[in-house]
C-alpha cells in the first residue's frame, strides 16, 4: 500500500531540496535522508526513512511548475504508515508553515 502526501507551496525554490539540505533538523524529527538523485535539477528525487526504526521509506519530488512536494510513502507487508507521515509533517510544519498552502494525504 502506499500513502502520498501531497505539499502545495508558494515556493519558488525547490522544497525537496531544502528538506535533503537540512539534514540536522531532519535528525530531530526522526528522520535520514537515506538517498539522492540530481540534487538541484528537476526530475531528481529524494529517499528519507526514519532513524527511529519506523517501517517504510518516502520518496520525495518537486514539480516545479505546480510547487508541490509530493512524498510517496511505500511499506511492506502490514506496515503502518502513520508515524512516518507524523513525522514528515511535522518536520514540514515546524520548518516550512509559512511557505505551505495545503498538506493532502491520501492512500492508493
Amino acid at each position: 500500500m502506499q500513502t502520498i502526501v501531497q505539499v502545495i507551496t508558494t515556493s519558488q525554490v525547490s522544497l525537496r531540496d531544502k528538506v535533503v539540505k537540512d539534514e540536522q533538523r531532519l535528525k530531530g524529527f526522526g528522520l535520514e535522508v537515506e538517498r539522492e538523485i540530481k540534487s538541484g535539477r528537476a526530475n531528481g528525487w529524494a529517499k528519507l526513512k526514519s532513524n527511529r526504526r519506523l517501517p517504510g521509506a518516502l520518496n520525495l519530488s518537486w514539480d516545479a511548475p505546480t510547487k508541490t512536494l509530493v512524498g510517496r510513502i511505500v511499506n511492506r507487508g502490514s506496515g503502518r504508515p502513520d508515524g512516518l507521515v507524523g513525522s514528515f509533517c511535522s518536520y514540514l510544519l515546524s520548518r516550512f508553515r509559512g511557505k505551505i498552502t495545503v498538506i493532502q494525504i491520501f492512500q492508493t
